[in-house]
């Protein structure tokens, strides 16, 4: 997937230094790094206003303590892509299935900022 100027919002623990590191590889074979950043810090200290392109891998309950920041922060026309966990209170802009392992397939969710 290519997309420009996005942040990826993780927790601080070792499995997400571990991601982190995972997914600056990924962009850079991808040939995208340049307009990609991942930042490992306290999520609700992040100014989120440059972003075009929010990705959430968090639980709902997190992701609606989220949303009243990324209502004030991002601009129209950003997105926010969240995987398997909807937003409270807003509908997605399109949703689409991903076959998964053996374990559950995946439901990725777009939103686009109005």
């Amino acid at each position: 997937m290519r997309i420009g100027n996005s942040l990826a919002i993780m927790f601080r623990n070792y499995r997400v230094v571990i991601l982190v590191r995972i997914s600056v590889r990924s962009a850079e074979r991808e040939g995208v790094a340049d307009r990609v950043r991942f930042l490992r810090q306290d999520l609700f200290q992040t100014d989120l206003s440059e972003a075009t392109v929010v990705t959430l891998y968090m639980l709902p309950d997190f992701n609606a303590k989220l949303r009243p920041m990324l209502d004030r922060q991002l601009k129209p026309g950003s997105r926010v892509v969240s995987h398997d966990y909807p937003i409270e209170g807003w509908v997605p802009d399109k949703v689409e299935r991903v076959k998964g392992d053996f374990l559950h397939d995946h439901t990725v969710m777009l939103f686009e900022i109005r």
